[in-house]
């Protein structure tokens, strides 16, 4: 469960940290795009042009928007791309990831150059394609985890199993001495304690055998 917890938290940080980086990069090609259009090679109506994040960026983000605002505040362009992964994803593991992690967090970052303010732009990362990475990942993790503890399990279940083979064998023959019949011995055994005891049983034998023939 531990282990589980720290997957759903890494998997919430590594999106954020992947949407701050995206915001970052998006940053810098929309500085570069005004750059351009001051030296006159693209249109100012262009500006702010998505279409580089369309194709290089967005398709390992589906399902992130993006919206430009100018120095005003107002809306200028919305770009989204793709649709998120959709799995089906229990209702209880929804409700408590979002009440945990809250996803979806929009990411904002202002576009500047040369010291002008030419506005800003958010980020906003699909909470679907969050919840439904972390839940698989989630699942993946459990499943292992259940195959790991089985086969622990069985290999623990064997080791005990042989450990305690030497057990039967003293108590089969502890029961025939209870019947009167001195002369069985143990065996050796590789285990160091139960060669001990199986030394202190055979050694009690042979001494009530004797007893036993003195009289």
């Amino acid at each position: 469960m531990a282990t589980t917890a720290y997957v759903l938290e890494s998997v919430h940080v590594q999106t954020k940290q992947q949407t701050e980086t995206l915001a970052h990069t998006l940053a810098q090609q929309l500085s570069l795009q005004l750059l351009r259009i001051q030296a006159g090679f693209e249109d100012t109506n262009a500006f702010p042009n998505f279409d580089l994040w369309r194709s290089y960026q967005a398709q390992a983000y589906p399902g992130l928007c993006i919206r430009f605002f100018t120095a005003d505040g107002l809306l200028k362009r919305t770009a989204c791309h793709g649709e998120p992964l959709i799995n089906p994803v229990p209702q209880l593991f929804s409700q408590v990831y979002q009440a945990l992690f809250k996803p979806g967090l929009t990411v904002k970052q202002a576009v500047s150059v040369n010291k002008k303010h030419y506005g800003y732009f958010t980020l906003t990362p699909s909470s679907t394609q969050e919840i439904t990475v972390a839940y698989t990942t989630s699942c993946q993790l459990l499943t292992l985890s259940l195959l790991t503890i089985l086969a622990i399990s069985i290999s623990v279940f064997f080791s005990v199993q042989r450990l305690l083979t030497p057990a039967h064998v003293i108590v089969t023959t502890l029961r025939q001495m209870q019947q009167g019949d001195l002369t069985p011995r143990l065996p050796r055994f590789t285990i160091p304690e139960w060669q001990q005891t199986a030394c202190a049983i055979n050694q009690l034998a042979q001494n009530q055998q004797h007893l036993l023939q003195q009289y």
